[in-house]
């Protein structure tokens, strides 16, 4: 049995009156959500699109902008749309996640056992330090492994990191590590006894519909975020179009109307039971953001990549709202910080809000 948080269900699913409305007129939410993105949004993006699942179904989606801009194959460019193929970054890492929940609630295990034991078969790249960590520690980045970006095979970035001297439990801060996700494509494995696509394939997108995902791409198959900016590849690049050898951290081609319904298939806890959904959302477990307000509880994610050190990627966030609805979001090749999991939850809160006053 895993480890639960005190907290009631009741509050996890929480939602107010104005969520309960929003179906009734969806031509009105659209519009909240185009004006809402519009402001929003910095204008450096080249190309935006937000997608809201609902009842097992698109709600509505809102389409901006350009997933590459003209060049001589494609003198018009190619429209950004729910169903550009992207690269979901980060958000596999809640992907990732929902994987481990689920083999650890199949077997019996709890989230609170060590990790050495699991990987025992699968790796002897690991320190006694890094072996006596949780899966808890690992899922909800409290390791205290570096932030570090994984930037060739998961193994390989095993060994470099297992010999780092881990900070004291206490000292530890939530610090995002692709490390810990290394790590957690590696439990998946030694759990299931196949490979990390394999076993999430078959069991975390195939089960909602979504049989066309992949770790790599033909780059002629890829319209979005990388070659937004120039129309074409940049010099310098060292973005990888085969994400097979890190996966876990990042690695998944989908839309973001695909990212939405994973989001969707969480909340309606697809996956696994109401405790294990109960721990997965309020235990940072690859949910980086979670916050209770007067519209409810909002589960969020964000995901950023960068072809190049210094230059322009793409921003994606998922969502799962107080009323079991979900939303993605993609944000193509811009400069500058950016939250677009906060960004998405500031204007849930705001059309709850202007709702309940109406």
């Amino acid at each position: 049995m895993l480890k639960l948080v005190q907290a009631s269900v009741a509050s996890l699913i929480l939602s107010s009156g104005a969520f309960a409305e929003q179906s009734d007129d969806v031509a009105a939410e659209k519009a909240f959500w185009a004006g809402y993105l519009a402001e929003n949004v910095p204008n450096t993006a080249v190309g935006y699109v937000f997608v809201v699942i609902r009842d097992g179904e698109v709600a509505f989606t809102v389409e901006h902008g350009l997933a590459r801009k003209p060049n001589d194959e494609y003198p018009d460019g190619v429209p950004m749309t729910a169903d550009t193929l992207i690269q979901t970054s980060s958000i596999t890492k809640p992907m990732t996640a929902a994987a481990v929940l689920q083999l650890l609630e199949r077997r019996g295990m709890s989230s609170e056992d060590p990790i050495g034991p699991i990987l025992d078969n699968v790796t002897e790249e690991i320190s006694d330090s890094v072996g006596a960590l949780t899966v808890q520690q690992v899922l909800s980045h409290t390791t205290g492994l570096p932030r570090a970006t994984v930037g060739g095979p998961v193994r390989e970035n095993i060994r470099q990191f297992s010999s780092l001297d881990l900070p004291p439990k206490d000292d530890r801060q939530i610090v995002r590590s692709n490390v810990n996700y290394a790590l957690a494509a590696l439990m998946i494995e030694a759990l299931s006894g196949e490979s990390y696509e394999t076993y999430m394939k078959a069991n975390i997108f195939a089960p909602i519909g979504i049989t066309d995902t992949e770790l790599f791409l033909d780059e002629n198959r890829f319209m979005s975020s990388y070659f937004a900016a120039s129309g074409k590849p940049a010099e310098g690049e060292i973005f990888s179009f085969d994400m097979t050898r890190i996966a876990g951290p990042f690695g998944w081609y989908m839309t973001t109307t695909q990212m939405g319904e994973f989001a969707y298939a969480v909340g309606r806890r697809e996956y696994f039971s109401e405790e294990t959904y109960v721990a997965m959302s309020h235990g940072q477990q690859g949910w980086f953001y979670n916050d209770i307000d007067p519209a409810g509880v909002i589960l969020a994610a964000p995901g950023f990549l960068q072809p190049r050190p210094g230059g322009t990627g793409a921003h994606t966030g998922v969502a799962i709202w107080p009323d079991g609805s979900a939303s993605a979001i993609t944000i193509n090749t811009m400069t500058g910080p950016l939250r677009p999991d906060l960004l998405v939850v500031r204007g849930i809160v705001d059309y709850a809000r202007e709702n309940e006053t109406r």
